[in-house]
């Protein structure tokens, strides 16, 4: 976990999110917390192994092995 935050940022839920959240077209509702916080911090992608959740994003969703090729970091295995 250590590695991972050095380069991950981690962020914050507010009042505004959790609002924004449930204003939201997301059918699951953590999910939604999760684009809500990334769009109001404004970072570019979400890294999750459940893209099709994330229809509603307007946001670049990448699965992990997207984001480790894109990036060209050394995988662990």
């Amino acid at each position: 976990m250590d590695k991972l935050t050095s380069f991950i940022k981690i962020l914050s839920v507010g009042e505004s999110e959790i609002l924004e959240a449930i204003k939201s077209k997301f059918k699951d509702f953590e999910d939604s917390i999760q684009n809500a916080c990334a769009t109001n911090s404004k970072m570019k992608i979400i890294v999750t192994s459940n893209i099709k959740d994330f229809k509603h994003s307007q946001l670049a969703i990448l699965t992990p092995i997207e984001f480790l090729e894109r990036w060209k970091i050394n995988r662990p295995y």
